[in-house]
């Protein structure tokens, strides 16, 4: 078997540990064995429906052994898959479908308009769906015969991930079997993560961050995958006393961590690494848990288009406010406006190559072109490199927040509030939050003062998943009274509406 394709992590870990435990829940334990029978007999169900290589293979649910097996099983059958968040509006889910293509899609059952949607598409050739009424478990005891192994290379394309980009509509970040290998032994390499280890999957898998650092990371060493779904505080807490020895979250979890009553009394003497990424940790965030509970955060850095990890901290050389160094196999460069390469302590733009920049953006070349030159991809990112070669972010060259570690464009939110009948213009802005790290707000220009705040949420609703909806808006006469230094003094003032 060709190991390139990282699939085969899972038959290996199936002959070598079979009974080893490969992914538990609240409510189930699963092998390494019974994985890789699941993940053949769905790779079985895709063929059986004409899915080929290279197809793609939308993939739209929440955190639960189904991704794990659909996901698998695309990779399995030589096809690629398209993780797609689960709470889209339809809206926003029709964009990329019309984008990627997908031969065939696993989605939660009861997302009856987007069931339609995917069933409506040209070329579409299974849809199958998970929950109490879904389809999937169905079609794994049915499947009559084993998933054919595909060979691929591993320039091959393995996942597309999606997201919208600077210039507002979607754009999906070619992974290939190689990125994916690399930034899977990053935790094995840089952290001394094994087979011994519960990893807590907390982040969501249609995330690259999650998939890579949590999902991958624990397959290709033969660990073992803590499922929790969701946020819930009482849920996290009895999950964590589970014996759990990698956390891999955002910040906004380590804040809750750091101050929720539910988890004063655990103990993380057990744990092997906590490693927060997705959004700069706070400062504060990092000396309330390590008061707390006496551990140290490290951080990490990345963006989709490189798999996504580019840099972590390391425990022999902490700076708690810093991203860390490179991880193994990628370069760094901090350049200027003129592509030169600054000095110590001098702040420009971080670009980085290696082994885990994407292949391109899906069908853009033009895009492509912009962000990866000569090898290098230019992550918009601003910062400077400490006399001990850590790198600091201060801030964003290209037009973009983070919110609880999503990124959010604020020229997606623009086009789509100037399409309202009632508004002439609109500027979205990133303010601080303390348990977001930034949430959007909206100066606006309104040609009807009838024109209020819920009637704009309401609007905007229909489009956009929750995280993009501007959390406070303001009423202006004109853009030109935003700048930069009204922006920053205005964030914390009471005129905002909520």
């Amino acid at each position: 078997m060709n190991l390139l394709n990282i699939c085969a992590w899972i038959k290996k870990n199936a002959l070598h540990v079979p009974r080893k435990i490969c992914i538990r829940d609240a409510d189930q334990e699963i092998s390494y064995e019974e994985i890789f029978r699941a993940v053949n007999a769905f790779a079985a169900v895709l063929l059986k429906h004409g899915v080929e290589k290279g197809d793609r293979v939308l993939i739209s649910i929440a955190n639960t052994p189904e991704f794990v097996i659909a996901y698998m099983a695309t990779l399995w059958c030589g096809g690629i898959a398209v993780p797609v968040h689960p709470l889209y509006t339809p809206y926003e889910f029709h964009n990329i479908i019309s984008d990627c293509e997908p031969a065939a899609a696993i989605i939660e059952a009861g997302n009856s308009g987007k069931i339609t949607l995917l069933t409506s598409l040209e070329g579409m050739k299974h849809v199958s769906t998970t929950g109490e009424k879904g389809s999937f478990h169905n079609a794994l005891s049915a499947a009559c015969s084993s998933g054919t192994y595909v060979d691929t290379d591993d320039h091959d394309t393995a996942v597309i991930i999606y997201s919208y980009g600077i210039h507002g509509y979607p754009m999906g970040a070619m992974l290939t079997h190689g990125n994916l290998n690399h930034n899977a032994g990053i935790f094995l390499t840089c952290f001394g993560v094994d087979a011994s280890d519960v990893s807590l999957g907390l982040i969501p898998f249609f995330h690259a961050f999650g998939a890579s650092q949590v999902m991958l990371t624990t397959l290709k060493c033969g660990g073992t995958l803590q499922l929790q779904n969701g946020m819930n505080i009482n849920n996290l807490a009895a999950t964590l006393k589970r014996g759990i020895s990698v956390i891999t979250a955002v910040p906004k979890t380590f804040y809750a961590l750091a101050r929720h009553p539910a988890f004063k009394d655990l103990d993380f003497r057990q744990v092997k690494l906590l490693l927060s990424g997705g959004s700069c940790l706070p400062l504060t965030v990092y000396r309330d848990f390590k008061t707390r509970f006496g551990k140290d955060i490290r951080q990490g850095y990345g963006l989709t288009e490189a798999s996504p990890a580019c840099t972590m901290n390391r425990a022999e050389d902490l700076r708690p406010d810093s991203i860390g160094t490179t991880v193994s196999g990628v370069e760094v460069r901090i350049v200027d406006e003129q592509d030169r390469t600054v000095g110590c302590n001098e702040i420009g733009e971080l670009i980085f190559r290696g082994p885990n920049v994407m292949k391109g953006y899906y069908k853009r070349p033009v895009e492509t072109g912009e962000i990866i030159r000569d090898g290098w991809l230019y992550t918009g990112d601003l910062g400077y490199r400490d006399e001990r070669q850590n790198l600091v972010i201060t801030g964003m060259k290209k037009e973009m927040l983070i919110t609880s570690g999503y990124n959010v464009y604020p020229g997606e939110i623009e086009s789509a509030l100037r399409a309202h009948p009632q508004i002439a213009e609109a500027k979205v802005v990133g303010l601080p939050d303390v348990m977001s790290g930034e949430v959007p707000a909206a100066y606006i220009v309104r040609t009807h003062q009838s024109l209020d705040v819920e009637s704009i949420k309401s609007f905007l609703s229909h489009k956009f998943i929750h995280y993009k909806i501007p959390r406070r808006i303001k009423f202006i006469n004109s853009i030109s009274e935003i700048d930069d230094s009204s922006v920053s003094a205005e964030a914390d003032k009471a005129h905002w509406i909520v």
